[in-house]
């Protein structure tokens, strides 16, 4: 993803969330449940922009988490030599997922954005 601000244009390194963050408009300094990071350089808002893709990325992990409970459920069922081949299939599935996601649809996309977006699993503002 390409971590730019959208303000500023300034390149912003992996530790944004980790300092500078303000209480949502409407939200209690402490505890504030929703945090808005800013940029270091102008101070402005910065919100995350997912794409529905990154949101989806985790079912690609499923085969390998049935692969890795079966083998614990049914260990003495199957040999060693299968559990071990069904699991290096499904990390390279899980690997190749996350590859082709990222090379096809994330590289270019922008990771914050100078407002918040609707998410598309929500339904406020729908007609």
């Amino acid at each position: 993803m390409k971590r730019d601000c959208p303000h500023c244009g300034a390149r912003l390194g992996l530790e944004v969330g980790l300092h500078r963050c303000k209480p949502a408009p409407g939200e209690r300094r402490f505890p504030a449940w929703q945090r808005v990071s800013c940029c270091p350089f102008c101070e402005k808002p910065l919100y995350r922009n997912h794409h529905p893709a990154e949101l989806w990325m985790p079912v690609a992990g499923v085969p390998l988490l049935l692969v890795v409970l079966g083998r614990f459920a049914f260990g003495d069922r199957f040999s060693a030599n299968a559990w071990t081949t069904a699991f290096i299939v499904s990390a390279l599935f899980f690997i190749g997922a996350v590859a082709y996601a990222h090379f096809r649809h994330l590289r270019e996309w922008p990771e914050f954005s100078r407002q918040p977006t609707r998410r598309f699993w929500s339904r406020r503002g729908r007609q």
